[in-house]
């Protein structure tokens, strides 16, 4: 969360929200204080995840477009962890700060477990990939059941619109960023390659449970091109799968073979996206970027992690995409 809604941020509006949801403050185990505080607690028994969000993060109507997308998803088979309502019967409670608002939404507990290196086979891959294909399948069909609320479009997100401030003094990465906007701008964005998707749909946004997965935090869903979840699924694949350490290792094309005959199954992307994918791939690269650099205070990291920083900044300045896969070869 940002140092200004933590600063705002005290005991008494915890106190506050977790008493909305017939918990208290010593019940809630802090498990994420990224964009948002996620809390884990139990009523009687069953697991929920608790998410307090601040009105400089997202506006409520935004917030109401993802509660009214994961409903849509839901109404029409795709596992994903539903929204539950407070004890006042709400989907969204508001608790006054002093200098902002502050968003309390609950949300059932995905069952099953998080996802393990070890869970990385073929049948995990192509399940995965299938599950991607049908949020975009479905994604074709959404409309917002309410005109008022809709989840951002791809350049009202923080990536473009913060771009400038944050790489002032790295002119060269904003050069880089500017022109893949240009790009962006030209391309279209017709219902079968556009439309509502998931934008961080890793590994960790997902739980296991018997061989099927769940999916959960939808916060980054945004209006973007279908094949930048998929960009964003293969760069995390160089990251998690054992051989893939080298941007030029086979594992993460094999890796997009097995996704792609999943998703296939599911959606149909014209070929002319999967040629794109090296940009899609330089595109979540910078987005990554950005947010570290405007989002993250870097000095708390461990060293590894600032050299892998580092190391995407010369990836962006060079155009190298992470992983490099030629699809037209």
């Amino acid at each position: 969360m940002e140092k200004k809604a933590l600063d705002s941020f005290n005991n008494r509006i915890l106190a506050e929200a977790a008493s909305r949801y017939n918990t208290s403050p010593d019940r809630l185990r802090l498990i994420a204080d990224s964009e948002s505080l996620v809390y884990e607690f139990e009523v009687n028994g069953s697991g929920y995840i608790l998410k307090i969000l601040h009105d400089s993060h997202r506006n409520i109507d935004q917030i109401k477009g993802e509660i009214d997308w994961i409903n849509f998803l839901i109404a029409h088979n795709f596992p994903a962890a539903g929204v539950v309502t407070s004890r006042r019967g709400n989907e969204i409670e508001i608790v006054e700060g002093e200098d902002m608002q502050f968003y309390a939404v609950a949300f059932e507990k995905a069952p099953g477990r998080p996802v393990k290196p070890s869970d990385w086979t073929d049948n995990f891959i192509d399940h995965w990939g299938e599950m991607t294909g049908l949020m975009h399948a479905l994604a074709k069909q959404y409309r917002p059941s309410n005109k008022s609320i809709r989840r951002p479009f791809w350049h009202e997100e923080y990536s473009f619109v913060a771009a400038a401030d944050v790489l002032a003094d790295q002119p060269l990465v904003l050069e880089k960023h500017l022109e893949m906007v240009e790009r962006l701008s030209s391309l279209p964005t017709d219902i079968d390659s556009f439309g509502l998707i998931h934008s961080d749909f890793e590994d960790e946004n997902m739980y296991i449970n018997d061989g099927r997965l769940i999916a959960f935090d939808f916060d980054e869903s945004q209006y973007k091109w279908y094949i930048y979840d998929i960009a964003a699924i293969l760069r995390e694949s160089t990251w998690r799968l054992p051989a893939c350490r080298r941007t030029d290792d086979p594992c993460s094309e094999s890796f997009l073979k097995t996704f792609m005959q999943g998703y296939n199954r599911a959606n149909k992307l014209d070929r002319f996206w999967l040629e794109e994918l090296s940009f899609f791939l330089r595109l979540r690269e910078t987005v990554v970027y950005i947010y570290y650099m405007g989002k993250v205070d870097l000095m708390k990291l461990n060293e590894e992690i600032r050299r892998a920083i580092q190391i995407m900044r010369r990836r962006i300045e060079n155009g190298v995409p992470l992983p490099d896969i030629k699809y037209k070869e």
